[in-house]
């Protein structure tokens, strides 16, 4: 008899059965009641005492979602759980991870002091914005940081050759771009960027050649999509032959479906962290461009080391090679 459980939050529901599957268990029974004002009341509706529980949500669209993780992991203390694990590919208010201007919240901090509050033994994370955020958590709830990587390698592999380059599209994403590029042995170009506020640019500009070559442009997160349109747009004006991108998280909110569409992109490629939606809350369908690549098998694997006690590096590294 195995020593742990799987549940899902509401909102990740699909996830949670993906991950369930690929380890060959069902998830367990959670009732997850919310009053008319909308009050939750998540309750386990199977024993879970003395067993280690992984609970998985994403904290996309937060408010709702993050109380109902918190009032799940007092409900899984409160039954006796010996272990609550929680399982989060999407950390909210990641790019709230620093003072930025005078008199601001550190949006990321506050989570993480809540989560821990609460009573979580561990967290696993998928393709955090900034680095530092681990720091945020303590070595008795340490993180389990999945990174992009280890959930596109492998589907790259199958697709690209020495006709692509790597773009980054910032300065601060040339770590996570250098990885892909290393790997895959190709070259590596960035883009100048420099913001004037939130979801907005001042000024973009190409550092590298990309003449006739194919580019597979690589972040942690797309929102409105107006940054990745506009680097599309500047990589096509210097030459490049057609332009793809890779993408961790879809939040995909606004206008993103739209801007897509109507973009030059040729592809793009998200993981299901956050729950893809075949249209949008202006009722716009999902573009056709756009390309999901579960992050459910690596996950799956993290969560089985973690209860083996056997490496997770080894783990992933076994996935990406």
């Amino acid at each position: 008899m195995s020593n742990y459980k799987i549940f899902s939050l509401s909102q990740s529901r699909a996830l949670g059965e993906k991950i369930a599957k690929h380890m060959g268990l069902e998830l367990g029974d959670i009732q997850l009641d919310t009053f008319s004002d909308g009050e939750m009341s998540p309750s386990f509706k199977e024993s879970v005492r003395g067993y280690s529980v992984y609970i998985i949500g994403s904290l996309h669209q937060p408010h709702d979602n993050f109380m109902e993780m918190l009032l799940t992991i007092d409900a899984a203390k409160r039954a006796g759980a010996y272990k609550v694990h929680l399982v989060t590919p999407y950390y909210a208010y990641a790019r709230q991870d620093r003072k930025d201007k005078a008199r601001c919240s550190i949006g990321a901090r506050v989570i993480a002091n809540a989560l821990k509050a609460n009573g979580m033994d561990s967290i696993m994370i998928v393709d955090l914005h900034a680095a530092q955020i681990e720091g945020f958590f303590n070595y008795d709830s340490p993180v389990i940081h999945i990174t992009g990587k280890d959930i596109f390698i492998p589907h790259f592999k199958k697709i690209v050759d020495d006709s692509w380059v790597i773009c980054s599209p910032d300065a601060g994403g040339v770590p996570r771009a250098k990885k892909f590029s290393d790997i895959l042995n190709l070259n590596l170009i960035v883009i100048n960027k420099r913001r004037d506020k939130p979801n907005s640019i001042a000024s973009m500009e190409l550092v590298g050649d990309v003449k006739g070559k194919k580019v597979l442009l690589l972040d942690d997160m797309i929102d409105t999509a107006g940054s990745l349109v506009k680097a599309c747009e500047l990589l096509l004006e210097n030459g490049a032959s057609e332009v793809s991108a890779c993408i961790t998280h879809g939040v995909l909110s606004g206008e993103a479906y739209n801007r897509i569409k109507e973009s030059s992109l040729k592809n793009l490629y998200i993981s299901d962290t956050i729950p893809v939606k075949n249209k949008n809350d202006k009722g716009v369908e999902l573009p056709e461009k756009i390309r999901i690549v579960s992050c459910a098998p690596v996950l799956s694997k993290a969560i089985l080391a973690i209860n083996e006690k056997s490496s997770i590096e080894n783990t992933l590294k076994s996935i990406i090679s």
